[in-house]
């Protein structure tokens, strides 16, 4: 075959793989073979109808399932096809003109049995969208979802069974623990550390009835949730059962043997392995791993926001292990104290990058005495975390500073004076201290300020309105003809600052949406589906900012140290998903100031 004929398509296939590893009259018998389309951006196209296999040649295209649920998005060089089986399983949405060649899934097949880059290419768990199942390990992963890991059918036991009927219960199916179920209810969960803590250590009557001994309340976790998010919640809540649930019904039960495995592979246990240490020394060299298992991590296609989660775990638990140690080498403390985080450990977005800012809150008022306990304890804390890769905060926001070492009713009166001062301080105080979570609080002190927090930001509408027009504030790096406005950075080269543009709005448009539905949580998801389940969101809104924060938290990931970037940088992809999230953040921006600022910015 004359290769003149086909001089496109040949330096095609001889650039893209697979077929760049096939023999050059392989590539020569298949150009023939091979359709060329132009699909036109938003048009509708029948690409998925035939079984065939397409691949880019320039454009991107998104995937979607027969829920309408975006399945993958593919860029220039990508590959995709139907999963064939008589029906359209996937329906496609063409972002961007698109050049498309395509190939027969019956021809492909017949040369994968004589030529393995083929078959590679086939078997190749990526191209999930192809014929062929891809060959998948049965063992679970950290991308597993939950269900696949429930090893047997629910045990469970009503509330008003005793004691002894449990406990004969849980021996004779050789469980570690109950589920208390009626109607349908979860109750609670009776563990063998209840039988032994509540029942034999107390000297309980066996008769009485397991409602009276059992663990309440339980802590969940939905069937869809990844093995990682269950891993993650029963270190950072430290307990050893956690229900699985179905639309809020409680289905199954996962301990910490179904996830030992899982544990002793992946990154969760640098985490055990921190909470094990014997010196403030031992912690810092611990936390030197930090770096490698999040490239890892990384390597292993982790969304961002899942790797960024498991960055503020190791901070969460490098905190509790000092503070253990430095209680054991000062003596007890003086009066009950809980340490609390803010900013982007609070909202377990941290990077490898970022600061901790930190602050005491103590049972009451400190007197001068306990002043040089609490200042020691949190000194020693700080320059550890700072030698963990958890630098000290520039702007001194740290347990070791007199400014942050308050009781409950004191750091009540600073949040309220953040929200009756309108100056730009307030406003910087807000965007920091208004992001909290208590990381060590053995004695309970954080859930009343908390409780009494939310009440009085949702609401305050006159402090609601000053955050929404500060959110309003970071424009959109947008040109002529939507075009990235590229600024100088500094007295360095031009470029989108993210961290001005993206992330800070991204996060303070969320952080409005958290305090005016009282969410009890500071991170981005559960401040977006507390607004969404009050009706403060759309779902389509809520969705679309979801997936806006996990493609950010992925960039941030992806670029390190850097905030500053060029979108010749960025990949066409990239730029594209860029573009479409500053959108979505202006949109959000606009809405925010209708609702809570009056449509006046």
């Amino acid at each position: 075959m004359d290769p003149a004929q086909y001089p496109d398509i040949l330096a095609y296939l001889q650039v893209t793989a697979p077929f760049s590893e096939l023999p050059k009259a392989v590539q020569l018998s298949l150009c023939p073979h091979i359709k060329i389309r132009y699909v036109g951006q938003s048009q509708p196209t029948d690409l998925l109808e035939q079984p065939e296999i397409h691949w880019l040649r320039s454009g991107f295209v998104e995937l979607y399932n027969v829920q309408n649920e975006r399945q993958e998005t593919v860029d220039t060089g990508g590959s995709f096809g139907q999963v064939f089986n008589g029906e359209q399983t996937l329906h496609i949405r063409v972002l961007q003109d698109a050049l498309v060649y395509s190939l027969a899934e019956d021809l492909l097949h017949q040369l994968a049995n004589e030529h393995p880059p083929l078959h590679h290419f086939i078997s190749n768990a990526h191209n999930r969208y192809l014929s062929l199942p891809p060959q998948q390990s049965n063992l679970p992963t950290l991308q597993s979802n939950i269900d696949q890991l429930i090893q047997r059918d629910l045990i469970a036991i009503k509330p008003e069974a005793s004691i002894q009927l449990a406990a004969k219960r849980m021996t004779l199916e050789r469980v570690s623990a109950l589920a208390i179920v009626k109607d349908g209810r979860l109750f609670g969960v009776l563990t063998d550390r209840d039988l032994r803590s509540r029942v034999l250590a107390e000297g309980i009557d066996p008769e009485q009835p397991v409602s009276q001994v059992m663990t309440t309340p339980v802590h969940t976790i939905d069937k869809h949730a990844l093995a990682l998010d269950a891993l993650m919640e029963m270190s950072e809540r430290q307990i050893h059962h956690l229900p699985v649930t179905q639309d809020e019904v409680v289905i199954g039960m996962i301990t910490s043997t179904d996830l030992l495995a899982l544990v002793h592979s992946n990154p969760i246990h640098l985490v055990s392995e921190i909470s094990r240490q014997n010196s403030p020394k031992a912690v810092e060299q611990t936390c030197q791993k930090l770096a490698s298992v999040v490239e890892s991590m990384t390597q292993q296609g982790l969304r961002g926001d899942k790797v960024s989660q498991f960055i503020s775990m190791v901070a969460d638990a490098a905190c509790r292990r000092l503070l253990t140690l430095a209680e054991a080498k000062l003596g007890a403390p003086p009066q009950s104290y809980a340490w609390l985080s803010f900013g982007s450990q609070a909202r377990r977005d941290m990077s490898i990058a970022s600061d901790q800012d930190n602050g005491l809150l103590l049972a009451e008022p400190i007197t001068p005495e306990q002043r040089s306990y609490f200042t020691q304890l949190a000194d020693g804390v700080c320059q550890s975390l700072h030698r963990c890769g958890f630098v000290q905060c520039p702007g001194q926001i740290m347990g070791n500073n007199p400014k942050y070492q308050l009781s409950r009713l004191q750091w009540l009166d600073q949040f309220e004076r953040w929200q009756r001062n309108g100056d730009p301080e307030a406003t910087l105080n807000a965007s920091i201290f208004f992001d909290y979570r208590a990381v060590y609080d053995p004695y309970g002190l954080a859930q009343q300020l908390q409780q009494q927090l939310q009440v009085g930001c949702r609401n305050n509408q006159l402090f609601l309105s000053l955050l929404a027009r500060n959110a309003n504030h970071a424009a959109t790096p947008f040109g002529t003809f939507g075009r990235f406005f590229a600024e100088r950075i500094g007295s360095g080269s031009k470029g989108i600052c993210l961290k001005q543009r993206a992330y800070a709005p991204l996060i303070d448009i969320m952080r409005v949406y958290g305090l005016a539905s009282a969410s009890a949580k500071a991170d981005f998801r559960s401040r977006a589906e507390a607004a969404y389940q009050q009706q403060l969101l759309s779902k389509v809104d809520y969705k679309n900012l979801i997936e806006c924060w996990q493609f950010l938290l992925s960039l941030k990931l992806e670029l390190g140290a850097t905030t500053t970037v060029k979108p010749s940088q960025l990949s066409e992809l990239q730029r594209h998903q860029l573009k479409e999230c500053f959108g979505m953040i202006n949109q959000a921006q606009k809405a925010l100031i209708l609702k809570f600022a009056g449509g006046r910015p």
